[in-house]
């Protein structure tokens, strides 16, 4: 398994992979799949996953991805961080944001001396610059639920601090809680992450119970935090793209107002009677008190899940979701991927129903876990996997914000 990645400069109508792997394999020798794409090259680094990527205002362009052992990684669990200043064209040398190695556990861990795993790394950037990693332990180490880390760096990427723990407690979390950073227009840092009761029964551990989603705030550059429930009672759906057969989980979504200091958003998929439905909750003072759900689409026999949120520059919230009511409205229906501006009507992002990527948990082809979501001042920037001949492609569209009021 291999991370790569593309960019493009001309709005996403031609795009190039770039080769920012090189850390220590052999480079484009011995491919492990020879007929492979050529963007996957680097032999004795083939556990690379969890990319990620964040802009800085001043054009600064961060990319990540974590290494789960290899030759270049000395065996070690790392997260890599690498910067283009000229919009993707040359990166720097990447640097090393997070070791698992290295990481000590604090007071409070479950885990003894140095932290083991680390798993979907998240990266979010602040207006001064400061750019911060969230990340979790696996949900597999040791047999524990995970604990949610931050790791920072004030010097744009050259160095980075040691981490600090964003939640709390022991067995607390989601078993995979899903952490995901915000950083909004005032400098204060949000992290989401699911809260589950234990049910210990098998390794890994079911968590079949209703969950509560928590906000960990930050106005002091991710050193320390206030911590809040955004909803106490939300019930897990079964996605086939999602977790694995022992265990579901919730995946969710936050988004800041790049505008308006406080206001920001969490969204989730519901399990209700008729399947599963996107609702979304908004904030107006720093997730201190949230507004009622909101359900972000119709109601009826539906499975809904992915759901990824966006401010645009002007403040305005931007939900997309996969969504299968125009096709059986089963997790096995083909899926349609919608957008909508809060507030306005829907717009169907995909041309038309599109096949599963998978039928099942750990299926012939690998789940689709996450849209791919931006905003510039007139489009909405989508990416996500669609089915083509076996296996899933990484699609892209830019759509007219007019075309969503």
């Amino acid at each position: 398994m291999e991370a790569a990645s593309w960019v493009s400069q001309d709005g996403g109508c031609t795009w190039r992979a770039l080769g920012l792997e090189t850390l220590g394999g052999v480079a484009d020798v011995g491919n492990p799949v020879p007929l492979g794409p050529a963007e996957y090259r680097n032999v004795g680094n083939v556990l690379s996953s969890d990319q990620h990527s964040a802009w800085g205002r001043d054009g600064t362009l961060y990319y990540e991805a974590g290494f789960l052992g290899g030759l270049g990684v000395d065996g070690d669990q790392r997260a890599m961080v690498w910067r283009s200043r000229d919009g993707g064209r040359t990166f720097d040398a990447p640097v090393v944001a997070y070791s698992s190695a290295r990481n000590k556990a604090p007071a409070g861990s479950a885990y003894p001396d140095t932290v083991p795993e680390l798993d979907r790394p998240w990266l979010a950037v602040d207006p001064r610059g400061t750019v911060f990693m969230t990340l979790a332990t696996g949900p597999f180490a040791l047999g524990l639920p995970a604990e949610v880390y931050l790791v920072s760096s004030h010097d744009h990427g050259r160095t980075w601090s040691a981490s600090t723990r964003v939640d709390t407690g022991t067995y607390s979390t989601q078993l995979n809680p899903r952490e995901m950073p915000a950083a909004g227009g005032d400098g204060a840092l949000y992290v989401v992450y699911d809260v589950a009761p234990p049910t210990v029964t098998t390794l890994p551990v079911p968590q079949p119970a209703s969950i509560a989603i928590h906000l960990a705030r930050s106005t002091d550059g991710g050193r320390t935090f206030t911590r809040t429930v955004v909803d106490a009672d939300v019930h897990r759906v079964t996605s086939p793209d999602e977790a694995l057969p022992v265990y579901v989980e919730t995946i969710t979504s936050i988004a800041a107002d790049p505008r308006r200091a406080g206001h920001l958003a969490v969204a989730w998929p519901e399990a209700d009677a008729d399947g599963s439905h996107v609702v979304v909750r908004t904030s107006r003072d720093g997730g201190r008190t949230w507004g009622p759900r909101v359900l972000v689409s119709r109601t009826g026999k539906d499975q809904q899940d992915h759901v990824t949120l966006a401010y645009t520059p002007a403040g305005e919230l931007v939900v997309v979701w996969r969504d299968r009511a125009a096709s059986g409205g089963t997790w096995q229906s083909p899926f349609q991927v919608w957008a909508r501006l809060l507030g306005h009507r829907a717009v169907q992002v995909s041309t038309g129903p599109q096949q599963p990527t998978t039928l099942q948990r750990g299926g012939p082809t690998m789940p689709s876990e996450f849209l791919g979501v931006a905003t510039t001042p007139t489009h909405l920037l989508v990416a996500w996997d669609q089915l083509v001949g076996s296996l899933p492609d990484n699609v892209f569209r830019a759509i007219p914000l007019a075309r969503l009021q």
